[in-house]
């Protein structure tokens, strides 16, 4: 996790040269100066950190899923291990559905926590502390206009985003779970259904539920996108 949020670091370290040497660049250059050699380095600088910075996002990503995807098949074989010895116990006071959300939903979920929370938050603040610092060098009174500037994008935000969206999260759990048992109960009594020719009926029930939480996920998203 250490090297993924570095190498995260590394890479927005290289979007931010690849901007602060691109100008210097371009500004040497509209001075003509008399020596190509004054732009030579430069020059050799934006493509390094013009490779560079596709490359710490490339290896960011790769690494951080490699080690999400192998914490979640850990996880997964515990969970298992811890369920199987208690198989009739939990039949009895849990659903099957029940079951089924936290080997599907939960855990996977977890993946998304880690990839698109904890390390965008921490690689974020790193980067929000680094260049408040930097500009208090040069003028505290500018670093406090900004990071009051910045506080807003890196705090103010992510918690309205929070709170707006909690209640819907929640429903949207709540709702998968009952789809989950309601399926797993099908499932089960599937030829009681088939005799009561009821079936149709729970399809339809079934996929208007389904439907209700999709329009639920379909306003998160959009939510996310704005």
């Amino acid at each position: 996790m250490l090297l993924t949020i570095l190498l995260g670091v590394l890479g927005v370290g290289s979007s931010a040269m690849l901007l602060f040497i691109s100008g210097y660049l371009i500004s040497k250059s509209a001075l003509r100066p008399e020596n190509i050699m004054i732009i030579y380095i430069p020059l050799v600088a934006v493509r390094l950190f013009s490779i560079s910075q596709s490359t710490m996002r490339y290896l960011e990503r790769l690494v951080g899923h490699d080690i999400i995807l192998r914490i979640l098949e850990l996880m997964r074989k515990r969970l298992y291990t811890v369920l199987q010895p208690q198989a009739l116990f939990l039949q009895s006071r849990y659903k099957t559905g029940d079951l089924l959300s936290v080997l599907s939903d939960d855990i996977e979920h977890l993946q998304d926590f880690y990839l698109k929370t904890v390390f965008p938050t921490v690689l974020s603040m790193f980067v929000y502390g680094l260049l408040v610092g930097v500009l208090g060098l040069f003028d505290w009174v500018f670093a406090l206009m900004m990071a009051l500037t910045l506080g807003v994008i890196v705090f103010l935000i992510p918690f309205i985003s929070l709170k707006m969206t909690h209640n819907r999260h929640i429903a949207l759990k709540t709702g998968r779970n009952k789809l989950y048992e309601q399926l797993t109960d099908a499932v089960f009594g599937l030829s009681d259904w088939v005799a009561s020719g009821r079936t149709e009926d729970f399809l339809t029930n079934y996929r208007e539920e389904e439907n209700a939480l999709l329009e639920t996920e379909k306003k998160l998203q959009r939510f996310r996108h704005i």
